[in-house]
């Protein structure tokens, strides 16, 4: 007999704090750890079927749970922290916690709404996680607001790997797929006991539909018609168009793999009919009172004055670039989405209620200490309307805002340094959010609505090259110095004595790559996959082969990402064919996908190497974990190096979490202005790049390097090596010895 078990009873080393949730084949439990005080989720086998065939095949479907997780190792699944018999009886399985909500509890508990840039961009989160399951040869069969888990600035987290199962033709001899179904969300083939990979590609398309409407899926299906009500859908006909395929009755008129459903997204979201989009905050649903307002204000006006009044708008406007700056700009919080909390403290800086701001930040603080933005608005907040020097960071916040609070963090920390000590010869440092854009006029505009803001005495970015390279010619005819931490392409060297980078350039990037794999590991024979469309791709390719030739080594062959017939199989084989022993992928963001279908064919045959732009978690060691071992990266800081530093210290003892290079080169930018302003008197603009351009100019940076420029505005100083290696199917980035 089976029981279960009771709130603030100890099992092992957890004690239960709360039943979360009883099912047919499980219990699971909310417990915490009491060696690491971490909260864990506990499931507990309770099938009690009096049918002993049905009892083994819900155990097989526990095992089966169980192998799975043990083979998944992805940021955006639960890791299995062990499993254990008690008693020779309860068999339990012991994941890790996600704090927040499911989906489903979000849209039917708590009436939030989804807008459809919200729901492609959470296409993409999910989609990307498929990818990486599918690889794993797992079909998750039971996609859903159930199981898919909601973290408030964060990416969704699949749960639930129960029903999962392999394809038909990789099970064991023998063994018949179950047969378990979530209404409305299962293709037939599921039903009928024969899952395909497409089949997760429906259900998710069946979860974007409840997502965009707010409602169960019975009710957007005819079933009478078999069709899905679309009528009562209002979509974009392009996301429509990618839905209706993934939605398709035969398994084979579907997209066949997550990737191409990726693909065509990514294209989506890049597309010019997303920027015309309105971004509408995510927010719950309105009051009534708020309707019964629309109400009255539409009985104050006769057609007529309705029509002026809509032509007025209208014009102002086509009228808006041309009056108002293009930029966001704000000393608070600056997301596309943002929460009521943030919202509410927003207004409390706008209305200058500063302590009442403040007290709301350090509660906020407390429940989100990795939350980037935070520190820095809390410590404008305590600046309040004071006297201060004010410095921009130029971020992508809306479009990549995952490296845009990479960047922030570092700010943030160096921010909150020298404010604790008294600031500049008393004045503390205020940090002015902008958000950044993709294209390149807009860019300009976004450089010179800065320029204008007479108050800010320096910049800090841009985070891309072509970016960088765009605004700097802004801000070197406006006499304003920019830092950039992340823009490594050679075309910024030499733009003018205002601009300068903390990050190191491609030149010294693509030479040590050169060296190490020409000398060191004697391979002279180079596959170079770049983006012709992109400055820092190019840039690197280019570095690369100007050492390469100098280190006599040959370019065999050449691939472009950009190319519309790019297949990375056929490609692959012909760098092999060329006899390449070593392929480069210069890749730059947007082809990440590309540079991962390369590490896929190449299948570990020939020697990879990269920059700094493959040195993410995601997706490289999440969905490219396999394939990428062995991979050798030029990258600007490796926090494995640096673990004893007093930066890293600090900076995990401020955000509970690791920090990247993006943080450290954003550290350093600030640092720098720092040291600069501390030898300025009465600074200026002017002044402040004179101080910086002065080559005996130096700044600590919170380790053994310092902070010095070149004549040019680079930065000295040398990169460092890292390598994918495994340890039980978990990927890290190690560090390679140079000598």
């Amino acid at each position: 007999m089976i029981t279960r078990f009771s709130d603030g009873s100890f099992i092992e080393n957890y004690q239960i704090i709360e039943l979360k949730r009883t099912g047919s084949i499980a219990n699971t439990y909310l417990a915490k750890d009491k060696n690491s005080q971490e909260f864990v989720i506990i499931k507990q086998f309770s099938c009690q079927y009096p049918d002993t065939q049905k009892v083994e095949k819900a155990q097989k479907l526990f095992q089966r749970e169980v192998e799975i997780l043990r083979r998944l190792h992805h940021n955006q699944i639960p890791k299995l922290v062990e499993t254990f018999n008690l008693n020779n009886q309860n068999l339990l399985l012991v994941q890790q916690y996600i704090e927040g909500e499911t989906y489903h509890e979000c849209v039917f508990e708590r009436k939030e709404k989804f807008t459809e840039l919200q729901v492609i961009q959470f296409l993409l989160d999910v989609v990307k996680i498929l990818i990486y399951v599918h690889s794993q040869g797992i079909i998750h069969r039971d996609i859903s607001l159930d199981n898919l888990m909601y973290r408030q600035h964060k990416k969704p987290v699949l749960i639930d790997f129960g029903c999962s199962t392999w394809p038909v033709n990789q099970l064991n001899p023998g063994l018949v797929p179950t047969r378990i179904l979530k209404a409305g969300y299962s293709p037939p083939e599921v039903e009928n006991g024969n899952p395909q990979y497409s089949s997760d590609l429906y259900s998710l398309a069946v979860t974007a539909l409840v997502l965009l409407t707010g409602k169960p899926p019975e009710e957007l299906f005819d079933i009478h018609t078999n069709e899905w009500k679309w009528s009562k859908i209002t979509i974009s006909p392009e996301l429509q168009t990618i839905l209706i395929k993934m939605l398709q009755v035969e398994p084979n008129a579907r997209y066949q793999t997550a990737q191409e459903v990726f693909a065509a997204l990514k294209l989506l979201s890049s597309s010019s009919y997303i920027t015309t989009q309105q971004t509408i905050t995510h927010i719950r649903s309105s009051s009534s009172s708020s309707s019964l307002k629309n109400k009255r204000w539409k009985n104050h006006f006769s057609w007529l004055t309705l029509c002026f009044v809509v032509g007025l708008l209208i014009g102002v406007i086509k009228l808006m670039p041309l009056i108002f700056p293009s930029a966001k700009m704000t000393t608070g919080f600056l997301y596309k989405n943002m929460t009521r909390e943030q919202i509410e403290i927003n207004e409390l800086i706008n209305s200058q209620q500063f302590s009442l701001a403040i007290s709301q930040l350090e509660q906020y603080r407390q429940k989100n200490p990795r939350n980037s933005q935070a520190l820095i608005v809390l410590e404008n907040a305590k600046i309040g309307s004071k006297k201060s020097i004010k410095i921009a960071v130029v971020a992508p916040i809306s479009d990549d805002l995952d490296k845009a609070e990479e960047m922030i963090r570092g700010l943030a920390q160096a921010q909150w340094e020298v404010n604790t000590k008294g600031g500049i010869n008393g004045l503390p440092i205020k940090v002015i959010f902008v958000d950044d854009a993709k294209d390149k006029n807009t860019v300009k505009k976004i450089a010179q609505a800065v320029v204008n803001n007479q108050d800010i005495l320096g910049v800090i970015g841009h985070l891309s090259s072509d970016n960088s390279i765009a605004a700097s010619e802004v801000y070197q005819k406006a006499k304003i110095l920019m830092i950039s931490p992340t823009a490594t392409s050679t075309n910024l060297t030499g733009k003018g004595e205002y601009i300068k980078r903390t990050v190191l350039n491609d030149a010294i990037a693509g030479g040590t790559l050169a060296r190490y794999v020409s000398q060191k590991l004697q391979k002279k024979s180079l596959a170079i996959f770049y983006n012709s469309q992109n400055d820092y791709s190019k840039s690197l390719r280019q570095s690369l082969i100007n050492e390469y030739m100098i280190e006599k080594g040959r370019i065999a062959y050449e691939a472009d990402f950009s190319d519309p017939n790019f297949k990375a199989g056929v490609m692959v084989r012909q760098a092999k064919t060329a006899a390449s022993d070593v392929i480069m992928l210069a890749a730059d963001s947007s082809t990440l996908d590309k540079a991962l279908q390369v590490m896929q064919a190449n299948n570990k045959r020939l020697l990879l190497i990269g920059g700094n732009s493959l040195y993410v978690n995601d997706p490289i060691l999440s969905i490219g974990c396999s394939d990428s071992q062995g991979i050798i990266l030029a990258v600007p800081w490796n926090i494995k190096n640096h673990l004893n530093s007093p930066y890293v210290k600090t900076a995990s003892n401020l955000f509970k979490a690791e920090v990247s290079w993006r943080s450290k080169m954003s550290y350093d930018a600030l640092s720098a202005i720092i040291v600069a302003l501390k030898n300025t008197p009465n600074p200026t603009r002017q002044s402040l790049q004179e101080t910086m351009s002065n080559p005996d100019f130096s700044a600590s940076s919170g380790d053994e390097e310092v902070v010095k420029f070149d004549p040019q505005g680079d930065r000295i100083n040398s990169v460092e090596l890292v390598t994918v290696t495994a340890n039980s199917d978990v990927c890290t980035f190690d560090p390679v010895k140079l000598k």
